[in-house]
């Protein structure tokens, strides 16, 4: 499975067999590799950019040059959030439905090469952003592809919010205290 942390930057855990899989220097699961294929195949699509800051980035460069009505337009630009552009979505707004679709493609292609290098199970969209993830979840979804022969991961929402690093590290402190127990103990301080 695959964790993306997608609020502002992209970053993702890799669980195998119910570990985390950190990697010869600790950076398993960067998403560092989005800003070198973008930069590339798609110029300024986001980079390593998270869902929550590029759904602002694009609301705010769309009220200017959308051609129809939107009701981004009666927010203050620099007031734009995430949540924004999602509850407008919702409501049928066509700027913030074609953000929507946006952010799908974009978790489409990252799910697609997820599953192919890695053969995992499942993606699970992390953070604050969590809460209201699922248009954008249903719409990468329906791209994925169904006759690739590859398999293709469960695309979800982590029911764990904004807290979602910090239990994660809280568990993770936990376990390394139940493996060695000892090494917590306060040594003497040698003058």
């Amino acid at each position: 499975m695959a964790t993306l942390l997608s609020g502002e930057r992209f970053g993702a855990g890799l669980i195998v067999d119910g570990s985390l899989l950190r990697g010869r220097q600790g950076g398993a699961g960067e998403m560092r590799f989005l800003d070198a294929l973008d930069s590339k195949f798609v110029p300024d699509e986001g980079g390593s950019d998270g869902f929550g800051a590029l759904a602002r980035k694009w609301a705010r460069a769309g009220i200017h040059s959308f051609d129809g009505t939107t009701v981004l337009r009666n927010i203050p630009e620099g007031d734009i959030s995430a949540e924004d552009v999602f509850r407008a979505a919702g409501g049928g707004d066509p700027l913030a439905r074609e953000i929507i679709a946006r952010l799908g493609v974009r978790l489409a292609r990252i799910a697609e090469v997820l599953s192919s290098l890695l053969d995992i199970e499942r993606v699970v969209i992390a953070g604050a952003i969590s809460r209201a993830i699922e248009p954008v979840l249903e719409h990468a979804r329906s791209l994925l592809p169904r006759d690739s022969g590859l398999p293709l991961p469960e695309l979800v929402a982590s029911t764990l919010g904004a807290e979602a690093v910090v239990k994660g590290a809280i568990e993770s402190a936990l376990l390394r205290i139940r493996r060695e127990p000892s090494g917590f103990i306060p040594r003497p301080v040698r003058s």
